[in-house]
């Protein structure tokens, strides 16, 4: 009886924690289309009209067409071209959440892209860096 009851109750909690799961990924799918059409301007997939019209109108304002060209360009000499890039994280937090990636690129092996987006699904700040792997000390 106890296995019956157990097992009753196991299937309960992974109900409806599929449930509660599923709103969040109707939300992770509507914050991948930005942040992935943002990581396509490293290869020149995506022109800055489409990636502003997925910012906040604050961010919008303070990034301009010449900021999306220095962007580009500076990820290019830091980073080099793009080879590949893979979701890895998505965290919702109080008042934004945010979609990460790893990019594979020619020059540095791992480059973490972030995105933080507002309750609405826009896109309110963004941060590539560069993923070192800790050297070890040389064993004596």
């Amino acid at each position: 009886m106890k296995k019956i009851i157990s097992l009753a109750f196991a299937a309960m909690m992974a109900f409806s924690a599929v449930c509660l799961a599923a709103g969040d990924g109707a939300v992770l799918n509507k914050l991948q289309k930005p942040a992935e059409a943002m990581i396509g301007m490293f290869d020149g997939k995506t022109e800055y009209a489409a990636v502003v019209k997925s910012f906040t109108a604050e961010a919008a304002a303070n990034f301009k067409q010449e900021t999306f060209d220095s962007v580009k360009k500076q990820a290019k000499e830091k980073f080099g071209d793009l080879k590949e890039s893979k979701f890895v994280a998505f965290q919702r937090l109080d008042q934004v959440d945010i979609v990460a990636y790893l990019g594979a690129f020619t020059k540095e092996k791992i480059v973490n892209l972030s995105f933080i987006f507002d309750k609405t699904g826009k896109i309110v700040n963004f941060q590539f860096s560069p993923i070192q792997a800790q050297q070890q000390p040389a064993k004596k």
